[in-house]
């Protein structure tokens, strides 16, 4: 039997298995087809209220806030079902001791953390729903 794998199981700090157990669970929740649906349905909401000036309006940090707020309302919700004890404090302690944060897990949590990050996603949609020139021919833009 070759103990060597058995070694490198328990010389795994348990931080990282917990921290690692989290963030499979989180992406298990964000391509929920729920969490798509509540993420698509407030970005087209909110979208038409952006644009890719360098200026930023008052009224875009107010949704930033309002998506975090949703974003890890359901999230911490979500990871309370599936994880035993899971406390976000703790987790959001051990994201931050993380050196390299690479993949569309992460990419997602920085939009809920950063404002240049969220900005950038909802001009992006606005763009790829090309919401101004809807408006431009007279067409209304409702939610799916």
């Amino acid at each position: 039997m070759d103990t060597s794998s058995h070694e490198d199981i328990e010389s795994v700090d348990p931080k990282f298995v917990k921290f690692d157990r989290c963030i499979g669970c989180i992406e298990e929740i964000i391509i929920s087809e729920e969490f798509m649906k509540i993420q698509h349905n407030f970005i087209t909401k909110h979208c038409i209220m952006f644009d890719d000036k360098e200026e930023n309006k008052l009224i875009y940090t107010s949704i930033f806030q309002d998506y975090a707020q949703l974003a890890e309302k359901y999230l911490e919700q979500k990871l309370k079902q599936m994880i035993p004890n899971f406390s976000m404090k703790e987790f959001c302690i051990e994201l931050n001791h993380q050196p390299v944060l690479d993949g569309e897990v992460f990419d997602m949590l920085r939009e809920c953390i950063d404002f240049f990050s969220f900005k950038a996603m909802m001009v992006d949609f606005k763009k790829s729903q090309n919401i101004d020139n809807l408006l431009l021919s007279g067409f209304k833009i409702s939610p799916d």
